[in-house]
């Protein structure tokens, strides 16, 4: 059996059945305002497009390594965009 906690290096991810739902809105509403498919998230992550759509629909936990790369994914598409200066000293 693998120990989650040792390949997430202590962080766990809680995908009991109740919070299931909010893994999958986040993958869909990140995957939406993208305007990608399945099969486009699932080449930045690193899984195919029924992956994606398991996970989507709940049927399935992410494995951590494969959530780690979604967040990193996500947190840089929240960035604010830096303006370039037009000016220069």
């Amino acid at each position: 059996m693998t120990d989650w906690r040792s390949l997430n290096r202590g962080r766990v991810i809680d995908t009991r059945f109740a919070h299931r739902w909010e893994i999958r809105r986040r993958f869909q509403r990140f995957r939406k305002k993208l305007h990608l498919t399945q099969k486009g998230l699932g080449s930045l992550i690193g899984l195919c497009r029924q992956s994606v759509s398991r996970v989507e629909r709940g049927h399935v936990r992410l494995h951590p390594r494969k959530w780690k790369q979604f967040e990193e994914i996500e947190w840089r598409h929240r960035q604010p965009k830096v303006k370039l200066l037009t000016r220069w000293n």
